[in-house]
């Protein structure tokens, strides 16, 4: 499990804005690479910071470097 934000919705932010989430969160685009050295089984996305993007533009850019099994997680998804 692990929360993201869409790179392509931060870079319309304001600077504030970006570096606050570049500080204290992971990039779609960042979190596609480190699946990549990781290979989890699933990756469940939670506490999502879509930024005006729809799921599949987000899963895009995980799927950048990550190609295993991602879910777009939902509150009180249960997941096996």
């Amino acid at each position: 499990m692990h929360e993201f934000y869409s790179q392509r919705g931060w870079q319309a932010r304001t600077p504030d804005w970006q570096r606050y989430h570049a500080a204290y969160h992971t990039s779609a685009v960042d979190l596609g690479k480190l699946a990549a050295r990781v290979q989890p089984k699933k990756l469940v996305l939670y506490h999502e910071l879509p930024m005006g993007q729809p799921p599949e533009e987000v899963l895009d850019e995980i799927r950048q470097h990550f190609s295993g099994d991602v879910i777009y997680g939902k509150d009180l998804e249960v997941i096996r």
